[in-house]
C-alpha cells in the first residue's frame, strides 16, 4: 500500500464512540441553552414592548386598560382584569377578553369577594393551576365563561396597594413561574405609569378648578344669572360631576334647595331637607365636609330614576358663618371622588362663599344707592317742584279774583288751579311711594 492510500484511510478515521457521544451531548446542551437564552430574550423584549404600550399614556383609565391588555399578551392569557382597591374593597374593575354581550349577561362587576378578595386582603402573587382548588374560591356567576388556571399579582404605587392584576386561562394550560416573574415586573412598570398619570391628573385638576374659580369670579361681577346658580354650574364642571346642588337655610329645622346644575339638575326634588338626620344637615351644622363613596340612593321615585354613587358635601361659608352647603354627585357607575377632590371642592366653596358674600354686599350697596337716589328724587320733587307749582297755583288764584268780570276766563283759571292742585297731590303720592321703604314714612296730606 502506498503512502497516498494510507493517508486517505487516516482521513476517514472517526472519533471513538465514547468521546463522540460526549461531544454530541455537549452540543445538544449548548443548543438547548442557546434556545433558552433566545426564548428568554424574546420574552424580555415582549416585556419591554408591553411596558412601552402604556408608559406613554397620561390618562389613568387608558393606562389601566393598556396594562391589562399588555399583561394578557405577555403571558398568553385569554382573560385579564385589573381591580382597583380602596379601603379594602374593589372600587373599579377594568377587564379584557370578554365580549360585551357576555359582560352584559354577567351583570355587576365583582366586589372583591372569594378568590379576588384573597389578593385584596393578602396582596402577594398567587398562581394556581386550577381556580376551584383554592379554599377561597366561591365559583362563578351565571353566564360566566369557564376559567381554570389563574395568576394574580398586586400593583404597588409607592407603599400603597393600588390594585391587583388578574389573569386566567393560560394558553399553555397553566401559568409558569417565569410568567409570574414577568407579570410582577410588568406590575412594577405599571406602578410607575400609574404614579405619573396620577401626578398629571392632579395638575390637570388644579388647572381645571383654577379656571372654574376664575370664571366664577368674572361671572359674579358681570351679573346675569343668580349667584348661587353660577356657583353650582361651575362646581359641576370643576368636579366633573353629574349634579351640583346648593342648599341654604329654609324654614325652622330644614334646608331648601336654592340652586342646582348638571345633567341631573331637573330631577332634584325641591322638598325641604331636615337638618337633623341628613348628610347636608350635618355638614351645615358642623362645617366639616363629607365624602360618601356610594350614596346608594335614587334621584326621584320612578323606576328608571338615576342612581347616585359618589357624593361630596362641603360647607359654603361667609367668614365664620356657614350660609349653606355645596354638594356634587356622580352616577353610580362613575369613578369615586378622592380626598383630592374634597380638598379642591372645599377651596372652591371657600372662594365661592366669599364671592357670594361680596355679591350680597354689592347688591346691598346697589340697593342703598337706589334708596339714596329715590330719596334725592323725592326731596327734589317735594322741595323744588311742589314749591314751584304751589307758587304758580297761588298766582293763578290771585289772577282769578281780578278776572271775575269775565266768566269764561275766570272759570278757566280756576280749572287750572284745580289741575295744579291735583298734580301736587300726585307728586306727593309719588314722593310717599319713593320713601315707603323708610321706617318714618307717613301718608301725604290731601292738600297744601
Amino acid at each position: 500500500m502506498g503512502d497516498d492510500e494510507h493517508g486517505r484511510q487516516e482521513a476517514r478515521l472517526t472519533f471513538p464512540d465514547g468521546p463522540r457521544l460526549a461531544l454530541e451531548e455537549t452540543l445538544i446542551a449548548l443548543t438547548s441553552r442557546a434556545q433558552d437564552v433566545l426564548a428568554t430574550q424574546g420574552r424580555l423584549r415582549a416585556l419591554l414592548r408591553a411596558t412601552a404600550a402604556f408608559s406613554g399614556d397620561l390618562d389613568l383609565r387608558m393606562v389601566l386598560r393598556h396594562v391589562v391588555e399588555a399583561a394578557r399578551e405577555l403571558v398568553g392569557a385569554e382573560y385579564g382584569a385589573l381591580g382597583v382597591v380602596k379601603g379594602g374593597n374593589l372600587v373599579e374593575f377594568v377587564h379584557s377578553g370578554m365580549d360585551p354581550e357576555t359582560v352584559a349577561l354577567i351583570g355587576d362587576p365583582p366586589k372583591g369577594l372569594g378568590l379576588l378578595g384573597q389578593l385584596v386582603t393578602h396582596p402577594e402573587p398567587l398562581r394556581l393551576a386550577a381556580l376551584e382548588q383554592h379554599a377561597s374560591s366561591v365559583g362563578f356567576p351565571e353566564h360566566h365563561p369557564p376559567m381554570r388556571s389563574f395568576l394574580g399579582v398586586p400593583i404597588r404605587v409607592h407603599d400603597e396597594v393600588f390594585g391587583n392584576l388578574y389573569l386566567t386561562e393560560s394558553a399553555n394550560g397553566e401559568f409558569s413561574e417565569e410568567d409570574e416573574q414577568l407579570v410582577t415586573a410588568l406590575a412594577r412598570s405599571a406602578a410607575v405609569a400609574i404614579a405619573n398619570s396620577r401626578a398629571h391628573a392632579e395638575v390637570e385638576e388644579q388647572r381645571r378648578w383654577l379656571s372654574e374659580t376664575t370664571l366664577l369670579t368674572q361671572e359674579l361681577f358681570q351679573g346675569g344669572d343668580r349667584a348661587t346658580e353660577q356657583v353650582a354650574r361651575r362646581a359641576a364642571l370643576g368636579a366633573e360631576a353629574d349634579l351640583a346642588v346648593i342648599s341654604v337655610a329654609g324654614e325652622a329645622g330644614t334646608l331648601r334647595v336654592d340652586a342646582s346644575a348638571g345633567p341631573l339638575a331637573d330631577d332634584v326634588p325641591l322638598a325641604p331637607i331636615p337638618i337633623d338626620g341628613s348628610h347636608v344637615g350635618r355638614v351645615f351644622t358642623t362645617g366639616r365636609p363629607e365624602l360618601l363613596e356610594n350614596y346608594g340612593g335614587q334621584l326621584g321615585d320612578s323606576d328608571d330614576a338615576a342612581m347616585l354613587g359618589p357624593v361630596v358635601i362641603v360647607p359654603l361659608q361667609a367668614g365664620d358663618e356657614v350660609i349653606g352647603t355645596l354638594s356634587v354627585a356622580r352616577l353610580a357607575d362613575r369613578p369615586v371622588f378622592t380626598p383630592s377632590d374634597v380638598k379642591h371642592l372645599s377651596l372652591f366653596a371657600s372662594h365661592a362663599g366669599l364671592a357670594l358674600e361680596l355679591d350680597r354686599s354689592r347688591s346691598d350697596q346697589e340697593l342703598m344707592n337706589l334708596l339714596l337716589d329715590r330719596d334725592r328724587i323725592a326731596a327734589e320733587l317735594h322741595d323744588d317742584v311742589i314749591t314751584e307749582l304751589f307758587s304758580v297755583g297761588m298766582a293763578l288764584q290771585g289772577l282769578a279774583g281780578r278776572v271775575q268780570q269775565d266768566p269764561v276766563t275766570h272759570s278757566r283759571v280756576l280749572e287750572m288751579v284745580e289741575s295744579i292742585d291735583a298734580t301736587i297731590h300726585r307728586i306727593r303720592a309719588t314722593v310717599f311711594s319713593l320713601r315707603s321703604d323708610q321706617p318714618d314714612a307717613v301718608p301725604p296730606a290731601r292738600r297744601l
